[in-house]
């Protein structure tokens, strides 16, 4: 955590430049449907505009993601930002990533449902079971295997692995390590609750709701560099723990003269 904020306040123009270009598309879609997208009503009402709108909003995730990863690897290897360097790599690879983390999600989802499946059936026949085991174990399963399952994108991107191959690497990366994950991210996770916590005060309060869930949207484009920030050396972190890897080789690798900032 300590490199990843160290990180931050060297580029945070960069990152959140990157950031901000990365989910452009979404904020502005967000402003031009304000009404529509902030009403649940109207978003249940229409199944197929919610489907759009989500899946947007995870492609754009996944591409502020992918370029930010670039751009946080290569600040911290080499000491210096390049976006449209991080831009370039980034679009070259981002069907192998969306690929990856496709797979990634499915995989993650088939486990969870089959707690889910379980769970139904165990309701019908009126089972308490469900409240007081399988839900929290379905919760605790996602938590778990979204954690072991972090490192796809970074894999794909500095690794320059396949779909296949940078989920295999996650799990082997992570192994005994879920633990450790969890507090890396946890800070991150909280403050993203405050975040949301203060947005939907503000939305029942003092602002209109749509205008809350835009100024979420800006606030989340400005603290989501740290999200990257804290996996991308979290995953260093562990190549370095579990395989010997060398900073520095991939540092002359990329052409660098500036020694990277300590391992989180």
């Amino acid at each position: 955590m300590d490199a990843s904020f160290q990180l931050l306040r060297r580029y945070y123009p960069h990152l959140v430049t990157v950031s901000s270009l990365a989910m452009a598309p979404g904020l502005f879609l967000r402003i031009i449907k304000r009404d529509q997208l902030s009403s649940q009503q109207v978003m249940m009402a229409h199944p197929m505009t919610l489907f759009v709108v989500s899946a947007v909003t995870w492609v754009l995730l996944v591409a502020a993601g992918i370029v930010l990863t670039v751009a946080i690897s290569d600040g911290y290897l080499t000491g210096e930002i390049d976006i449209n360097r991080a831009f370039r790599v980034g679009g070259r690879k981002f069907f192998s990533v969306f690929a990856g983390e496709l797979l990634r999600y499915i995989f993650i989802f088939a486990f969870t449902m089959i707690i889910v499946l379980i769970g139904g059936i165990l309701a019908a026949l009126q089972a308490k079971i469900v409240l007081v085991v399988l839900i929290p174990l379905a919760l605790w399963l996602f938590a778990y295997l979204w954690l072991r399952s972090f490192a796809v994108s970074p894999a794909i991107l500095l690794e320059g692995l396949g779909p296949v191959e940078a989920n295999l690497r996650s799990w082997r990366l992570s192994k005994n390590c879920a633990a450790h994950l969890f507090f890396s991210v946890s800070l991150v996770i909280i403050l993203s609750w405050i975040v949301n916590i203060i947005v939907t005060v503000l939305g029942a309060t003092v602002l209109t709701q749509s205008t809350a869930a835009i100024l979420g949207s800006v606030v989340f484009i400005l603290i989501y560099p740290l999200f990257s920030a804290v996996w991308t050396l979290v995953y260093y972190d562990l190549l370095i723990r579990k395989v010997g890897f060398d900073l520095e080789i991939m540092s002359r690798e990329l052409g660098g003269d500036i020694a990277p900032l300590p391992a989180a």
